[in-house]
């Protein structure tokens, strides 16, 4: 039987004169960009799954190397279960990390993805002899309330490859992508852990059968 997941679709202040080392500089200060603000996070208080994603600098390599995979990896086999944290799905890519998780509520997601992204910094810049942040910033993430959300973020999360070959004209592999969750479920020891919410464990399977039959 196919899997359903693979059939869907998706104020001015005035400037200062610098002064030896410090003040105001052409180019200094904060990048803007794929920022996430820090007081954006909606409270919760009891098992949600979540689409998180996080995005890596500029001056990091691609992850999707051997290298970088293997330490990524052992980082996955390490922190994918805290207490009242899961990673239960992701994809690796070259310049970000797509990663379905449960959290039991807000407290634990941050910690969570704390102890996942201090051991990926680390290991990533052993492997690279490099120092500094590895990821641009903090993490976004989004709630996932209902079966369909569920089911449009897993294909997401698990097809993100698949999207952006097809986005640069390119047909993809049928095989999964072997920098997923999909590609390594099973391994030993595991690399993601099993959900515990109804909406990763039952509905959006229903969500998906529903959408094939609706054509």
């Amino acid at each position: 039987m196919s899997d359903p997941l693979c059939t869907l679709d998706r104020m001015k202040q005035l400037s200062l004169p610098c002064r030896g080392r410090g003040g105001y500089r052409p180019g200094s200060g904060r990048k803007r960009g794929h920022r996430v603000t820090h007081h954006g996070r909606e409270s919760f208080r009891k098992p949600f799954p979540l689409h998180v994603v996080w995005r890596t600098r500029r001056d990091v390599r691609s992850l999707r190397g051997k290298r970088l995979w293997r330490q990524i990896r052992e980082s996955f086999r390490r922190c994918c279960e805290k207490d009242g944290f899961r990673l239960v799905h992701f994809s690796v890519q070259g310049t970000h990390v797509h990663m379905v998780v449960e959290a039991d509520e807000l407290e634990r997601l941050s910690r969570g993805m704390q102890g996942l992204g201090v051991s990926i910094a680390k290991r990533v810049n052993f492997t690279l002899v490099r120092r500094g942040p590895v990821f641009d910033d903090r993490f976004f993430s989004r709630r996932l309330r209902s079966p369909r959300e569920v089911a449009n973020a897993l294909d997401y999360v698990l097809h993100n490859r698949a999207h952006h070959l097809r986005e640069q004209g390119v047909v993809p592999p049928e095989q999964p992508d072997p920098y997923t969750s999909d590609a390594v479920r099973g391994a030993v020891p595991p690399l993601v852990v099993e959900p515990v919410t109804w909406l990763l464990r039952i509905g959006y399977f229903q969500a998906a059968v529903d959408r094939v039959r609706a054509g």
